[in-house]
């Protein structure tokens, strides 16, 4: 017989969803031993925030017009991108 205890889907939830070191030692224990089945059942997290309306700023580029210069440009489309880069280029003698 294997010294460990077989793994199952509840148990490696209820693991997943601890980041406490003796909350999981204690849930192993009791997966072990089959003494405590809430153990198991990991407590429902929060459900994440969801933004109600998009950002206006979808596009992004990512440009390195010198060296390791590195910009970030954001804009609501391309063109927008294109002019933000035209300027920052412009700015370091470039186009």
């Amino acid at each position: 017989m294997s010294a460990f205890a077989k793994s199952s889907p509840a148990f490696d939830r209820a693991v997943m969803a601890s980041n406490n070191p003796s909350d999981i030692a204690e849930i192993a224990r009791h997966y072990v031993e089959g003494t405590d089945p809430r153990a198991l059942e990991p407590e429902p997290s929060a459900a994440l925030p969801t933004a109600s309306t998009p950002a206006p700023e979808t596009c992004v580029r990512v440009i390195y017009p010198h060296g390791n210069a590195r910009f970030e440009i954001f804009g609501v489309s391309e063109a927008d991108l294109d002019a933000q880069e035209k300027k920052i280029r412009e700015m370091y003698g470039q186009r």
